[in-house]
């Protein structure tokens, strides 16, 4: 008896496939944005002496882009902010997360003015050490990335953080118009000795062009096992 060809399962397979490809497409899309980022972190480094940022150049960050530059600020460490999370030699330290507000201007942005094993032993020698309050800052600017679903939540009554959030930075700091972006400084040790600078990923890791390869390969794997199953009968002309 003649079977009817399956069109039902060949339409299930056939998005399958189109969605397999749309992963290996946007992966592609991925490697593209990341070889971008990747050669703006290589220029950047290759200045000795980054350019002053503005108010419009701070503005103008997109989310994905990271820019470096120095600018003049008003800093308050008076209730620095404490993050978890961060790697550095291999062991756990805290970042110190502090605002700075612009000079001549209305715009407060978090700078990570450096990282220790045990920022609690060190910040009172810090606080008196700092004479001044209008310092430059040198380093990365950036859009704080993402945290994953395994993060843990901030538990700011014992400044506790985890997770970037500068609406709730603003509350903790008391500080108007606080920049959504973060900063690390680079020039820790010049403002703080106490304090080793926050590590900064120079070298991105870039798998997108692996990644791509599998979703496009798993399309083939997919097409190939249909035709197999549905489409080698009709050719033998067994149906």
């Amino acid at each position: 008896m003649t079977k009817k060809f399956p069109f039902v399962a060949s339409f299930v397979c056939l998005i399958a496939v189109v969605i397999l490809c749309r992963l290996g497409v946007w992966q592609i899309e991925r490697l593209e944005w990341k070889n971008n980022l990747q050669a703006e972190l290589d220029a950047a480094f290759s200045v000795e002496t980054p350019p002053i940022l503005n108010r419009n150049d701070i503005q103008k960050i997109k989310v994905g882009q990271i820019i470096r530059g120095s600018f003049n600020g008003q800093i308050d460490i008076s209730k620095p902010a404490y993050f978890n999370g961060r790697i550095q030699n291999g062991r756990s330290v805290q970042a110190v997360v502090v605002p700075v507000k612009f000079n001549q201007s209305d715009i407060t942005i978090a700078v990570e003015i450096g990282c220790h094993e045990n920022v609690s032993k060190v910040l009172p020698e810090m606080m008196s050490a700092l004479n001044q309050t209008d310092i430059l800052i040198k380093g990365f600017v950036r859009y704080a990335a993402k945290p994953s679903f395994v993060t843990p939540p901030n538990i700011i009554e014992k400044n506790e953080w985890w997770r970037f959030d500068n609406i709730s930075l603003s509350h903790f700091w008391d500080v108007k118009n606080l920049s959504p972006l973060l900063m690390t400084a680079e020039n820790t040790q010049d403002i703080f000795p106490e304090l080793s600078a926050c590590p900064i990923e120079k070298k991105l890791r870039n798998d997108h062009f692996s990644y791509a390869l599998f979703w496009f390969g798993m399309a083939f794997v997919l097409s190939v096992m249909w035709g197999i199953r549905f489409l080698k009968p009709y050719i033998r002309g067994d149906v």
